[in-house]
C-alpha cells in the first residue's frame, strides 16, 4: 500500500501592486509551483511598514484569501510598506514569498471622480 506524502506548498510568486488608492493597495501574486501534493486552499497575505519589524495580517482575520488577488484595505496614506504573501494547503502555511519592495501608499495622481452633467437641450417652441 502506497500512502500519498503531502507537505507544505512552496513560495509563491512576489506581489506586486496591481493598483493603489490613498488607504489601500490590490495585489496579484503568481501560485507556488509546488503545491506540496494537496492543492492551495487560501493564502496568507501580510504587511509592515517600511522601518518595522513587525509583520501584520492583512484583513479582518476571518475571511480566507481564496485567489491570487487582494486588496489591503485600512493602511496610512503616504506611509511606506512591505508585503508578502504565502500558500496554505492541508499540510499548513508554506514559506512566505520574497517582500515586495517597499511602496509609498498615495492618491495616485491624475485620479480624479467622475462628474456626470445631464444636459437639457430640449427648447420649447
Amino acid at each position: 500500500m502506497r500512502v500519498p506524502v503531502v507537505g507544505k506548498p512552496g513560495k509563491t510568486g512576489v506581489p506586486e501592486v496591481k493598483e493603489m488608492q490613498r488607504n489601500q493597495v490590490e495585489l496579484v501574486w503568481t501560485a507556488p509551483k509546488d503545491d506540496g501534493g494537496s492543492p492551495v486552499s487560501n493564502y496568507v497575505v501580510e504587511y509592515c511598514e517600511e522601518t518595522a519589524f513587525r509583520w501584520l495580517p492583512a484583513g479582518d482575520g476571518d475571511a480566507a484569501v481564496l485567489g491570487t488577488r487582494y486588496v489591503v484595505r485600512g493602511l496610512t496614506e503616504n506611509t511606506a510598506y512591505k508585503f508578502r504573501v504565502a500558500a496554505h494547503n492541508k499540510a499548513g502555511v508554506g514559506p512566505f514569498s520574497e517582500c515586495v519592495a517597499p511602496v509609498k501608499v498615495t492618491e495616485p495622481v491624475g485620479t480624479y471622480a467622475a462628474v456626470v452633467v445631464a444636459i437639457n437641450n430640449s427648447t420649447k417652441r
